[in-house]
C-alpha cells in the first residue's frame, strides 16, 4: 500500500488500535470523552471493515498491514519534518522511521492522506514543491 485517504472516524480508529494518544503536528485526532471515542471507534470500524482494510470478528481486529504500517510510522516516529508555508497555510507532515518516510495530508475536516515516500531524495523534492521551490 503507497497510500490511503481516511475520514476523521476512520483515521481515529487506526490510532486506537495502535494504542495511540496522539499525532505529531495534529490536535483533536481523537475525541475528548470515552463515550465519544467509543462511538468515533465503532462508526470508523465498520467503514474500514466495509472498505476490507480491517478483517475479523468482533472480539478480534486485524488490520490491513499496509495500512498500519503507513500509521505506526506516524503515531510512533522516530523524526518528524515540518514545512510550513510563508503564506500561513497548512503545515506540510512527513514522519520517518528508519525504512522511509510516511507524508500525512489533510485535516479532521476533509480527512486525512496517508502516503508512504520511499527515499530521501522524494522527501526533499516533495517540501520544495510544498514550499514554492523549483527542486530542479
Amino acid at each position: 500500500m503507497n497510500g490511503i485517504e481516511l475520514d476523521r472516524e476512520e483515521f481515529a480508529t487506526v490510532v486506537m488500535l495502535l494504542s495511540a494518544e496522539r499525532v505529531f503536528g495534529l490536535a483533536e485526532v481523537l475525541p475528548a470523552t470515552v463515550e465519544e471515542r467509543g462511538a468515533a471507534f465503532a462508526a470508523g470500524l465498520t467503514r474500514l471493515r466495509a472498505r476490507d482494510l480491517v478483517t475479523g470478528d468482533a472480539g478480534k481486529v486485524i488490520p490491513d498491514t499496509g495500512l498500519i504500517r503507513l500509521a505506526s510510522v506516524v503515531v510512533d516516529p522516530r523524526l518528524v519534518i515540518v514545512a510550513e508555508p510563508a503564506d500561513g497555510g497548512p503545515a506540510a507532515l512527513h514522519y520517518a522511521d528508519d525504512s522511509g518516510y510516511v507524508s500525512l495530508e489533510g485535516d479532521a475536516v476533509s480527512g486525512y492522506r496517508l502516503g508512504w515516500v520511499p527515499d530521501t531524495g522524494l522527501l526533499a523534492r516533495r517540501v520544495l514543491r510544498f514550499l514554492g521551490i523549483d527542486p530542479q
